[in-house]
């Protein structure tokens, strides 16, 4: 079946209130099985990796298109990249756990989790949440900005700055689903599945944008 604007929007009303559901059935019928697929090094943190990955590659490929097509640098699309390879390493620790090295250096001085990333040494040395700061970042731009677009100052300003890429309204669903479990309610183990669910409104955005490039001249500069 062939990538549409429709398909993506279907199959976004369904990928979150899904998962979802089956975590709740999870959570009331069997904890153990809740809490195995929510740790670290399990089926939620690989599934994040790798479609942040996935989203990084795309988005490479859609800059290099745009390129091709239009002769100039989408910046967006290059920086997306950059954050999508970036957030997926540090996610698994830049696989720290898969070679079993040990932490050293400023990270076994800083690291809240002993753990070889970036924001975890953030936590420690600035004893601040970085789930948090993501939440209200995230949140600003999947829910918020997408609907304030609805303001024509809002929707003229993006049209000027075709380079500002928001994403699109229908993944609005994900993103709330997403910043309500980075709460990490009820059991500390649910910012897992949030993280998981907003790589997967990256993967579905970066979709989307190929959509429009496929079959508009939205990137015509």
């Amino acid at each position: 079946m062939e990538l549409s604007f429709n398909l993506l929007q279907r199959s976004s009303k369904f990928l979150f209130p899904v998962i979802t559901g089956v975590m709740l059935l999870f959570y009331l019928l069997s904890m153990d099985a809740y809490t195995l697929v929510l740790q670290e090094d399990h089926l939620f943190e690989w599934l994040t990796f790798a479609l942040l990955l996935l989203t990084g590659c795309l988005s490479v490929y859609l800059a290099l298109q745009i390129k091709k097509r239009y002769g100039y640098l989408h910046w967006f699309f290059a920086i997306f990249s950059a954050f999508n390879f970036l957030a997926g390493f540090e996610e698994i620790s830049w696989m720290q756990r898969v070679f079993d090295w040990e932490t050293k250096g400023v990270f076994s001085t800083y690291s809240d989790q002993n753990e070889t990333n970036i924001h975890n040494m953030v936590q420690g040395a600035f004893r601040i949440r970085t789930r948090l700061v993501a939440l209200l970042v995230l949140a600003m731009y999947g829910l918020v900005l997408p609907w304030l677009t609805g303001i024509q100052m809002v929707r003229d300003f993006f049209a000027r700055h075709k380079q500002l890429i928001l994403p699109p309204r229908f993944l609005s669903l994900g993103y709330l689903f997403a910043s309500l479990l980075m709460l990490d309610e009820p059991t500390g183990q649910e910012e897992e599945l949030g993280e998981f669910f907003y790589s997967s409104c990256f993967l579905w955005m970066m979709l989307y944008n190929y959509c429009l490039f496929r079959h508009t001249n939205h990137f015509q500069p």
